[in-house]
């Protein structure tokens, strides 16, 4: 008489619970991760020829040194998201005119020196370039966008409101949209370039 075949040890019934436990932990925490896919494709259909895959410096563990610190209000929404998508751009493309992008309660800010707006140099056009090409898709007819520039508080009225005319028309220029306000900052304080996403 033949003998059937054995039945597993009685370990092999732990160890399929234990292995069943652990991918049960990685799945939930992979599900709780604060990484968003679907937003991040969103926000890469503005530049063509973006990869969907989530670059690296979106992950929390592996943030370039050279981004701003986030803060809480930075970090939620979309403007935060947008803000550091930005940010790493201009950092890739060596943060010409000290271009710098954050995000505070809902809007996005782009610092930078007034030399983008002012300088009409050959080499100042060619370098505002890779800048307005990152930008234009963004600024959209829909999106208000505030410049506050640095103007010298003693010049007359009719000088400073000529300068501000003159900064509109060269911000059309180089970033491809005029703003739909332009205000006067503190003279020796960064240019601003604040617009809703």
């Amino acid at each position: 008489m033949k003998r059937g075949p054995q039945s597993p040890g009685p370990w092999l019934f732990t160890f399929a619970d234990l292995a069943a436990l652990l991918l049960a932990f990685f799945v939930l925490t992979f599900s709780m991760s604060r990484l968003d896919a679907e937003r991040w494709r969103r926000f890469s259909a503005f530049w063509p020829g973006q990869t969907a895959t989530v670059p690296r410096a979106l992950e929390p563990a592996r943030r370039d040194h050279s981004a701003p610190a986030a803060t809480p209000e930075a970090s939620v929404g979309e403007a935060g998201y947008l803000a550091r998508v930005l940010d790493q751009r201009l950092a890739a493309l060596g943060r010409p005119f000290a271009l710098r992008a954050d995000a505070r309660a809902g809007v996005v800010t782009l610092r930078f020196t007034a030399t983008l707006l002012a300088d009409r140099s050959a080499s100042a056009t060619a370098a505002a370039a890779p800048v307005r090409a990152l930008l234009l898709p963004v600024l959209s007819d829909a999106v208000e966008i505030r410049l506050l520039v640095p103007v010298d508080a003693g010049l007359p009225l009719a000088e400073r409101l000529k300068a501000l005319r003159r900064f509109a028309e060269a911000a059309g220029e180089r970033l491809g949209r005029s703003p739909s306000v332009v205000l006067a900052a503190e003279p020796h304080s960064p240019a601003e370039l604040v617009f809703l996403p």
